[in-house]
């Protein structure tokens, strides 16, 4: 859950992750502040799997991949004021940020087992916040074969398509459900 740090209220925390369901009793709700400063973000931190890691060593942190993903985008974007979509491709579902320079307009994850389901959210939210083409750069977080239909159908309908980090390569190849975090 992202929360913009300005209308961020501690006191909150809980009412922040409800709509998202109960967090299992193994976790406990946190608060991650973005490298940035302009948005905290609450997640379910693992306490039964930190007591033991720290049973093990203390040289360890637990950070939501969230984080790292928002701080990477908006890294990306901050100096950009024009609308820019990043999409972070997955097995079962992708990730999509809209943002204008470091202002976040929009930041959801949307299922697809297909380019048509990848297709019709893209095109959902490009109709709500009315962008086109000629207003808009399409940015893929990696470029992947296995991905290469969904590059293929956005290029029919977007202008300006860029990939990022295109140097990360999975060993696992097609088989890897996240290949854009192998590191």
């Amino acid at each position: 859950m992202l929360v913009p740090a300005l209308l961020f209220e501690t006191k909150k925390i809980n009412a922040y992750w409800e709509p998202y369901g109960k967090i299992p009793e193994t976790h406990e709700p946190r608060v991650f502040t973005s490298s940035n400063g302009l948005v905290k973000m609450i997640y379910p931190y693992p306490t039964k799997l930190s007591e033991s890691l720290t049973k093990i060593t203390d040289k360890f942190s637990i950070i939501p991949g969230y984080a790292y993903l928002y701080d990477r985008i908006a890294e990306h974007a901050k100096n950009d004021f024009s609308k820019q979509i990043y999409v972070h491709l997955m097995k079962g579902c992708f990730d999509l940020f809209v943002m204008q320079g470091t202002r976040i307009i929009l930041a959801n994850r949307y299922p697809q087992k297909n380019e048509e389901d990848f297709m019709y959210y893209l095109f959902y939210v490009s109709e709500q916040l009315q962008l086109s083409s000629q207003n808009s750069k399409l940015n893929f977080l990696g470029q992947f074969n296995h991905y290469h239909a969904y590059y293929e159908s956005v290029r029919n309908f977007q202008e300006e398509l860029h990939f990022l980090d295109t140097d990360r390569n999975s060993p696992m190849g097609n088989l890897d459900p996240t290949p854009y975090w192998y590191a």
